[in-house]
């Protein structure tokens, strides 16, 4: 019995230790994750960048003169909505918004009953209390490691060979056509159409490019080419592209790809060039 209450004394002690570190790196790390950063980073640029990780990922920084990327791995409509807001509160000389769409945008939420693995503000969500921060936080590994570097905020991961690069784009295509039966995103939806229409802002959704794999694996999703006949039938007070098909060739994506859905360095760099000469100079799409 003495043995027993020693083992569980020790375990106890080096578990507290554990956890002690756990909250001492989060709470560290809290306020210094990249997608924080970036936000508070954002100087009153004219053009702005919002969505998921696939907009994170598609815009690079840097190439479009007066432009910044405000998208985040995990936004839905409605974290886009909420920065959009608070943007305005920064800057009244917004001009354009530009807002990615993917096949779970109209569909998915980050509050119940459909949860990922994002929260808008980790403040203001779980206050200040950091044990009860860290246990509410359904993000809390993407904030366990930081790495300074103020050079670069965004952050591509490395490229995969062209058998792992299929292999991820069906995972992803399986993951973001779940929960596809309820529109919890249109509500957001309209609200931000709302109001850039209520600011005199132009307001443009795209579908950033997605590997071939990817995309022949969504091709066939019932929701998701509903949800384009939506997007384009609809496009009143916005414009709306489709540049899912942007990279024509397997060939292209292992150049251009870090997974089935996400650009890597390249493909951002090659895509944002190309958006900028066209779709924010001219409007007009011809590939």
């Amino acid at each position: 019995m003495k043995l027993f209450i020693r083992y569980v004394t020790l375990l106890t002690f080096f578990f507290t230790i554990f956890l002690s570190f756990l909250l001492v790196d989060y709470s560290y790390c809290i306020d210094r994750q990249k997608s924080i950063v970036r936000r508070r980073n954002y100087s009153g640029e004219k053009i702005i960048f919002l969505g998921s990780s696939h907009a994170r990922d598609a815009f690079k920084n840097g190439v479009i003169e007066d432009s910044y990327n405000l998208a985040s791995s995990g936004f839905s409509l409605e974290e886009s909505y909420k920065e959009l807001v608070r943007v305005l509160s920064l800057n009244n000389n917004l001009r354009t918004v530009v807002v990615s769409m993917s096949p779970f945008s109209l569909r998915k939420t980050n509050k119940l009953p459909d949860v990922t693995n994002v929260v808008f503000d980790l403040r203001e969500s779980y206050g200040n209390n950091i044990v009860k921060n860290y246990f509410c936080n359904p993000s809390r590994k993407e904030f366990m490691f930081y790495i300074p570097n103020t050079k670069e905020l965004q952050h591509y991961k490395p490229q995969l060979d062209p058998i792992k690069l299929r292999g991820a784009a069906r995972a992803e295509a399986y993951d973001h056509t779940l929960h596809t039966d309820h529109f919890y995103g249109l509500k957001y939806f309209l609200l931000i159409n709302k109001l850039c229409k209520k600011s005199h802002i132009q307001l443009i959704y795209v579908v950033t490019p997605f590997s071939n794999a990817y995309n022949r694996y969504v091709a066939n999703d019932i929701h998701w080419n509903e949800d384009l006949i939506y997007l384009k039938s609809n496009a009143i007070d916005y414009e709306f592209y489709d540049f899912s098909k942007y990279f024509c060739s397997e060939k292209e994506d292992v150049v251009n790809f870090c997974n089935g859905s996400h650009l890597n360095r390249n493909g951002a760099l090659t895509f944002t060039k190309f958006f900028s000469m066209t779709i924010l100079k001219s409007n007009c799409y011809q590939k």
